[in-house]
């Protein structure tokens, strides 16, 4: 966040919203809404940037299949790999969480 802003600054600035309640814990989930990249532009090219570092890491290993790459905004899918719950115990936490947010993204979850 930039310049040590808290959640809650986020939320009343309108550049946050909850988006979701984690099943698993609990924890309330929050998403960007469309006022980010004009009201914090530097933390939306390192948002954009994130997402497309998680997308191709989970694309390399076979997790995702990015249909039509010639487009700009391909469809991305889950293969069957991001469902066998073997293959996610062999991610990290952190991977695990991440990947969990793009099925939800996708609504799979």
């Amino acid at each position: 966040m930039e310049n040590n802003e808290s959640i809650d600054d986020l939320i009343l600035s309108g550049v946050v919203e909850v988006a979701a309640v984690d099943s698993d814990t609990g924890e309330l989930l929050y998403q960007f809404t469309d006022k980010l990249p004009e009201l914090m532009p530097d933390l939306y090219k390192k948002h954009i940037q994130k997402m497309h570092d998680d997308i191709m890491y989970f694309w390399e290993r076979g997790f995702l299949h990015i249909h039509d790459f010639s487009i700009e905004n391909p469809k991305i899918s889950l293969t069957a790999k991001a469902l066998d719950k073997d293959e996610l115990e062999n991610l990290s936490e952190e991977m695990q969480a991440i990947l969990k947010e793009i099925m939800r993204v996708l609504k799979v979850v």
